[in-house]
């Protein structure tokens, strides 16, 4: 990838939210697009982060953020069907049309 292409797909993330768009967003968003359906374990593994950063980040990334306010609506949770206990990560209809978008640059 090309500078150009990183600055068109920076681009793509940040029509969601131009100024509330942190950089971990991105890396998430882009490991459920890869890894899908993810563990919140999985996604800490892939990104290095902990299990509370990408509970909040998921959040935020799903409908409704962890104080309540209107998330961006790309990834949808569920609870794993072969392990109750545990929770899957994968992508909404608009998350699927912004990988598909991503994968064009």
């Amino acid at each position: 990838m090309d500078l150009r292409q990183l600055a068109s797909a920076l681009s793509a993330f940040a029509v969601h939210s131009p100024t509330h768009w942190p950089n971990h967003f991105s890396q998430l968003f882009l490991a459920v697009a890869e890894h899908q359906p993810a563990t919140f374990r999985e996604l800490g593994d892939v990104l290095g982060l902990s299990n509370s950063a990408i509970s909040r980040t998921v959040a935020a990334l799903g409908d409704t953020n962890r104080k309540g306010a209107d998330g961006f609506g790309l990834v949808a949770v569920a609870p794993d069907p072969y392990e109750g206990r545990r929770l899957i990560v994968t992508l909404t209809p608009k998350g699927e049309a912004l990988k598909r978008q991503l994968l064009l640059l």
